[in-house]
């Protein structure tokens, strides 16, 4: 979802919601022509592929995968890439689960 995207459902202007992301540590100048921001992901159980929670980017899964024991990893953007990785169909699972974009 690009930020302009956010601005236009959430019905608010573009110039905070380009701050919040650049608080957030997302690089918004890159995405001057409105390339998506963020990954938007769904965690599947490996065995039955049924979603279990959806996060709004890989960022925000990896943290949740650290800060519930999934991985040792301290690195959240060597995470992040594997859920990404994983979610694109470079790899079949990431931290004990199936992950894929959102449509």
């Amino acid at each position: 979802m690009t930020a302009r995207e956010i601005a236009n459902k959430y019905n608010c202007d573009l110039k905070p919601i380009r701050l919040a992301l650049t608080k957030a540590g997302y690089d918004t100048k890159k995405n001057a022509n409105d390339r998506n921001v963020c990954i938007s992901v769904i965690q599947l159980d490996k065995n039955t592929e049924k979603p279990i929670q959806e996060f709004i980017s890989t960022r925000a899964a990896a943290l949740y995968m650290q800060a519930h024991g999934y991985t040792k990893d301290k690195r959240d953007e060597s995470v992040s890439h594997h859920i990404a990785d994983a979610a694109r169909g470079k790899r079949k699972s990431a931290y004990g689960f199936k992950w894929k974009l959102k449509e």
